[in-house]
């Protein structure tokens, strides 16, 4: 007889969501992103190039075919079902071609590689988001330390659970506000 245990997982470990960034040949790479509640509006935050498809500062595509991202599928967390999951698709940009995603004033030209993109279908889904007025205990952490990330680095994922990886280096560089964002103009090719 097997015996299965129980294991208390920490809401880190359900708030970072797999993403695949999709296009014209279909998928063309993963991703981590999480939730943020603000108002009526849940937001997915992820990178900036996860959505453009394009190197923050180059600006050519990430794609060796040069294929663009169009829309997003996002493994959330399935209501009711903690530990399952529900894909759901999120388009990229409007039908007058503008770009549904907010970013911050100094990315991509700058060195923020961070966009908000409000989410539309949440039907089945657990939000889990990530709460910046409760973000956790406090951590020092020095310029070119060490940092665990909570995610899917690579497409990794631990039995469908982001895993922790130590591979990043803390820079300095300042988070957006909502009063930060803008939106950015239509989309080039």
């Amino acid at each position: 007889m097997v015996q299965s245990r129980q294991i208390q997982l920490q809401q880190p470990s359900v708030t970072s969501l797999y993403i695949e960034p999709h296009g014209p040949p279909g998928r063309l790479g993963n991703a981590t992103g999480f939730l943020v509640g603000h108002g009526e509006t849940v937001y997915l935050v992820t990178n900036w190039h996860v959505v453009a498809g394009r190197h923050p500062t180059t600006g050519q595509p990430l794609s060796q075919t040069g294929a663009l991202p169009e829309r997003l599928m996002i493994a959330h967390n399935k209501a009711g079902e903690l530990g399952n999951w529900v894909r759901k698709t999120e388009e990229l940009f409007e039908t007058d071609g503008f770009p549904r995603w907010l970013e911050h004033p100094q990315g991509p030209d700058g060195a923020i590689d961070v966009v908000a993109l409000p989410l539309v279908d949440l039907s089945d889904v657990e939000v889990m988001g990530y709460d910046p007025k409760n973000p956790g205990p406090s951590i020092a952490v020095l310029p070119s330390a060490a940092l665990n990330i909570i995610g899917f680095p690579f497409g990794v994922t631990g039995g469908g659970l982001a895993i922790l990886s130590t591979f990043c280096r803390v820079t300095p560089s300042s988070l957006p506000t909502r009063e930060k964002l803008r939106t950015p103009g239509p989309r080039s090719r």
